[in-house]
């Protein structure tokens, strides 16, 4: 996938706010995965997969959901219409999908969370439904038709595995082909309905509980328990790995300096997802190159380093940032570059 040079025109604008969307580009998005490969993965142990079948009766839409693994009987016989199968944490599973984030290289490290790609029979949809997190949705093969909505006035079913969610009416409507990108704010109802089969991939992002955060800071005061880390503009990346001392500028009931809840962000950041903790310490022989499964980052301010790993924090010096940059973007430490960097990764199990 060809990375775009800057931030796209537009999505500024709408940076949670409303959707943005951007016409397909000749080279821009080439699906690595084909969709047996996609089936396969779903079909292993590990992998976290769903399966979503629309049922139409009387006018009305159903959606049954199925959880993986799935054998290849079962994937094999789902037929030619109205099914839609996920997989999730593809860049965990596979950690040179990793790669596909270079499509959006201008988006802060710190923000990006997992990316998930759906395969979809005519028909096929998860139904209309709400993130509370940001998400970027790219079409790899096929086409998919999207509607969207405010999240005002909409009656939703939280008690429906898919929490579908119902507006008055969509506004918008966007016919994806193979390299559409759709940018979805949080909030904001999308229902994708694939026209064709056809693949949508998911690039999400990370959106603590504001509560969360005050909770792990000691700060005091009421919180919204629906509330989530957002952002004043889009957050552009820096530097690899860094917290910008700005992350909490949105959220009105911290201070966007106060130290105690960038910390406390760091740590609710860097915790690694139910299922991908790295298993055990490691110290490697001289260099040591990170699991796919660790999340690093790292903040700074005039007197000291605070690094992030795997929901554990080290405060160190601001001479070691060129290192932390520099393993954010390569993923290898030797203990010469850093001993004490070094030894703390390696009991955070940092290090394959």
């Amino acid at each position: 996938m060809k990375p775009v040079d800057a931030i796209p025109a537009g999505l500024a604008r709408a940076w949670q706010r409303e959707p943005w969307w951007s016409e397909p580009t000749e080279g821009a998005f080439r699906p690595p995965l084909d969709i047996d490969e996609i089936a396969g993965l779903a079909t292993l142990p590990d992998v976290e997969s769903l399966l979503v079948k629309t049922h139409r009766t009387d006018g009305k839409t159903e959606y049954k959901t199925q959880s993986g693994p799935f054998d290849t009987s079962t994937l094999g016989s789902l037929g030619e219409h109205d099914w839609t199968l996920l997989v999730r944490d593809l860049d965990r599973h596979l950690p040179e999908l990793g790669e596909l984030w270079t499509h959006f290289h201008w988006l802060a490290d710190y923000r990006r969370a997992d990316i998930m790609v759906s395969v979809a029979a005519p028909g096929g949809s998860v139904g209309p439904h709400r993130d509370s997190y940001d998400v970027f949705l790219v079409q790899g093969h096929g086409e998919r038709c999207w509607q969207l909505a405010p999240g005002d006035d909409a009656d939703e079913t939280p008690d429906h595995p898919l929490r579908l969610t119902y507006p008055p009416q969509f506004t918008e409507r966007v016919d994806a082909t193979p390299g559409h990108t759709l940018y979805v704010p949080p909030g904001y109802i999308h229902h994708g309905v694939a026209q064709t089969l056809c693949t949508t991939w998911s690039f999400g992002l990370q959106a603590p509980l504001v509560s969360d955060i005050a909770s792990m800071a000691n700060l005091p005061g009421t919180h919204s328990p629906d509330e989530r880390l957002r952002d004043p503009s889009i957050p552009v990346r820096k530097r690899h790995g860094e917290i910008p001392h700005h992350a909490l500028a949105a959220v009105s009931c911290f201070d966007a300096d106060d130290a105690n809840a960038l910390d406390a962000l760091g740590l609710l950041l860097s915790t690694p997802k139910p299922g991908f903790e790295p298993d055990g310490a490691s110290t490697p022989q001289g260099t040591g190159s990170l699991h796919p499964w660790t999340r690093l980052y790292w903040r700074t301010d005039r007197s000291a380093c605070s690094v992030y790993c795997n929901g554990q924090m080290l405060v160190h010096s601001n001479a070691a940032i060129a290192t932390l940059e520099q393993l954010s973007e390569h993923q290898t430490l030797s203990i010469s570059d850093d001993a004490e960097l070094f030894r703390w990764l390696s009991g955070c199990a940092a290090f394959e």
